[in-house]
């Protein structure tokens, strides 16, 4: 009879603690089943994102090779319009830009540099587009802009480069000095490989020697 009473009481505290707690439980289950059968979906629709840029993707670099801009623009704008949220699309926003610099519109370039720096979550591809954007700044005449953008970059990978630009900056500035420090520095930090962009680098470095 002990045992019986108990057994009840356990019966009835538990109808009570489904009377008042039962609705809130179903619900949990439903929102949990919810999130998870969405976060497959997202993860499902993340990956087919990402396939369907990488299809883009590879479509304008063969458009690019084959010297059709404007096809490739076409891809290239399709991919950072549909595709934002994927790697692919600051990839695209370098390739973009030097498809704009060909056609002449450096303004549209470095709207491009620029997004793949603000979109981009990996320092070689934002590291890239700011030397890029150094370069088209340069061109435009903005060389303190030039060179503020050349200050953010601090990886060793792409010191040479940096350091090339910079010393292009200086050329245009008359600093004469400066720009042989920066060439210097940029044929010290070349890589073994580097053989061709040190004949480059040198040709810069000997014009304007005795200026």
């Amino acid at each position: 009879m002990a045992y019986d009473a108990v057994e009840q009481e356990q019966v009835d505290s538990l109808k009570q603690f489904w009377d008042k707690n039962g609705k809130s439980l179903i619900g949990g289950i439903v929102v949990g089943l919810a999130l998870f059968f969405g976060y497959q979906s997202w993860t499902a629709n993340k990956g087919a994102a990402a396939e369907a840029a990488s299809i883009e993707y590879m479509g304008m670099l063969e458009a690019l090779s084959s010297n059709e801009l404007g096809v490739a623009a076409e891809y290239g704008s399709r991919v950072i319009g549909s595709y934002a949220d994927t790697a692919y699309a600051p990839l695209t926003a370098l390739v973009m830009a030097r498809i704009k610099l060909e056609q002449g519109d450096s303004v549209t370039a470095r709207a491009h540099l620029n997004w793949a720096i603000n979109h981009s979550d990996m320092p070689e591809i934002q590291n890239i587009a700011r030397i890029r954007l150094a370069d088209v700044l340069l061109s435009e005449g903005l060389t303190d802009q030039a060179l503020a953008a050349l200050d953010k970059v601090k990886a060793t990978y792409v010191a040479s480069q940096r350091d090339e630009v910079r010393g292009d900056i200086y050329v245009s500035l008359n600093q004469i000095d400066k720009a042989q420090k920066a060439y210097k520095d940029a044929l010290a930090a070349l890589t073994p490989e580097g053989d061709q962009r040190a004949q480059l680098l040198q040709i810069k470095l000997d014009d304007i020697t005795g200026l």
